[in-house]
């Protein structure tokens, strides 16, 4: 078993629209689409995804993206759009926050990049589930857009809301912890289960999700504990802000039926708690407790030349041997 994964390049010296026609290959070759939903330029390139959840009235999510003046990607989300106006229709803040389409301010940030260097955006793809990472040197950024074919709950209702299911990875590690998390943020009052979050709300940042109660977006987290003496208490239980599904890694020194440290790749885990499918067999979390040293597409092998998994997201943990680096993996080999 192994993901499919292929890597398109934006060759510098770039532009916002060579990037986009990088973007758009990998986003037809995931399955995302056939082609942009709307594509134009007002001072600034424009792109607009269209995803079809289901046959409800907001069964459909617009996904905006943009790119800077000097570089940088950016989204914002709607429930509908004009494709002759080009722009996103319906009823502000319910709908979509703003109109404007020639500055970045009221989206979202999505990945880090300048138009003086190559940008590689490498999609893995397994099933139905993709991952895209953008990368420009060290900088990157890893995301998720769930296909309009997943499978939701069955208490979604699309007559009443739509959906933002554009997910960033986000690892973070300090001291004796490590997480994963899969987080979203730009929303609408109109999306299902946070848009009452922002009733009343006029503020661009709160409807980017950078700010307020929509700041820290994590649906599913995934926690490593570290080899380190009351690491629960000090680490999770007196902290508000990592609230995860802690794996089960093995440590010799708390659990004796374990003859050696263990801390294996968990696959198959759920990272939406709208959809039914998981991420699948390709696509794994493990956390480390050897190495913190870890680069964008180095490798960790299971089994050499049968199991070889990829990075595509990580968190350095400064602390090593008791501090858990967790790293986001797909399945190359």
């Amino acid at each position: 078993m192994a993901v499919t994964k292929q890597t398109y390049t934006a060759t510098a010296t770039l532009t916002a629209a060579t990037f986009f026609a990088q973007l758009r290959s990998a986003f037809i070759d995931a399955g995302l689409m056939t082609e942009w939903h709307d594509n134009f330029t007002n001072t600034l390139e424009n792109r607009v995804l269209e995803i079809t959840n289901a046959a409800g009235t907001y069964g459909k999510t617009y996904y905006w993206f943009m790119v800077g003046a000097t570089g940088n990607l950016f989204y914002h989300v709607a429930t509908a759009w004009s494709t002759g106006s080009d722009i996103p229709s319906g009823t502000q803040y319910l709908d979509y926050f703003a109109t404007t389409t020639n500055t970045t301010g009221n989206h979202r940030q999505l990945a880090t990049f300048n138009f003086t260097t190559d940008v590689r955006i490498t999609r893995y793809t397994s099933g139905n589930v993709n991952f895209f990472v953008i990368s420009q040197g060290a900088a990157y950024s890893c995301f998720t857009i769930v296909k309009g074919s997943g499978s939701f709950q069955p208490w979604v209702d699309f007559s009443k809301g739509f959906l933002n299911l554009l997910y960033e990875v986000a690892p973070a590690a300090s001291g004796g912890w490590g997480q994963v998390s899969f987080n979203r943020y730009a929303s609408l009052r109109r999306e299902l289960g946070r848009g009452t979050a922002l009733n009343g709300s006029t503020t661009a940042t709160n409807y980017s999700g950078t700010s307020s109660s929509l700041s820290h977006g994590a649906e599913y987290a995934y926690c490593g504990l570290g080899n380190v003496s009351n690491s629960w208490i000090t680490n999770i239980g007196a902290s508000t802000t990592r609230s995860a599904i802690v794996l089960p890694i093995g440590f010799n020194g708390t659990n004796g039926a374990y003859s050696t440290d263990s801390s294996p790749v968990f696959h198959s885990l759920p990272y939406s708690q709208w959809v039914t499918t998981t991420m699948g067999s390709d696509f794994g979390i493990t956390m480390l407790y050897t190495a913190n040293t870890l680069g964008i597409y180095d490798t960790i092998t299971v089994s050499a030349g049968s199991e070889v998994w990829e990075v595509m997201a990580f968190a350095n943990n400064a602390t090593i041997t008791t501090g858990a680096t967790p790293v986001m993996l797909a399945r190359t080999t």
